[in-house]
């Protein structure tokens, strides 16, 4: 996984008035940005969601923090996608669906032969299970809300599979 240098942390002297450890509003929110800076994604990403049948169009993804509130947004049946504005050989997406308490989730890229998708899922098993499409899941295929933000932002972090999970591919 490629990273970004991570940039210094801004540190202020505080003001002799100020007792340590005392912030202002200013301050806070200058360390805010720093920490959303620290994760950005690799390359330029956008979203958008499907909301009871209503599509929001595609939005800049600012930082991978975001995700996290997109997902909480999804209730049963609702769709995120979050792809590469780039959609040529090496562009890539996600998806998740909600089922209710759980996610049907699946990351692809697109590659010379075609487009390589991933249906991911807890454990190896799950990986064993197949990928067809317009087809359910399996049980040990559908991810907790916690672990579908993981994979989503570690996979908007351009990282690999995280330990613990599987993904079954399908290429079309």
């Amino acid at each position: 996984m490629n990273q970004a240098p991570v940039k210094e942390a801004p540190v202020k002297d505080a003001p002799a008035s100020e007792s340590a450890g005392v912030r202002t509003r200013a301050e806070d929110l200058q360390l805010l940005e720093w920490l959303m800076e620290q994760f950005r994604p690799e390359e330029e990403l956008q979203w958008q969601i499907d909301v009871d049948e209503v599509n929001s169009g595609w939005h800049d993804l600012e930082h991978v923090g975001r995700i996290s509130e997109l997902v909480h947004r999804l209730g049963d049946g609702d769709w995120l996608v979050i792809q590469t504005k780039h959609q040529g050989i090496g562009g890539r997406y996600a998806q998740t669906m909600s089922a209710g308490e759980t996610y049907h989730v699946e990351v692809a890229v697109y590659r010379e032969d075609g487009v390589h998708n991933f249906r991911m899922g807890y454990g190896e098993d799950s990986a064993r299970r197949g990928n067809i499409p317009y087809t359910m899941p399996e049980e040990d295929q559908f991810l907790g809300i916690e672990s579908t933000i993981d994979v989503l932002s570690a996979w908007a972090r351009g990282g690999t599979f995280l330990p613990g999970y599987g993904a079954a591919l399908h290429i079309y």
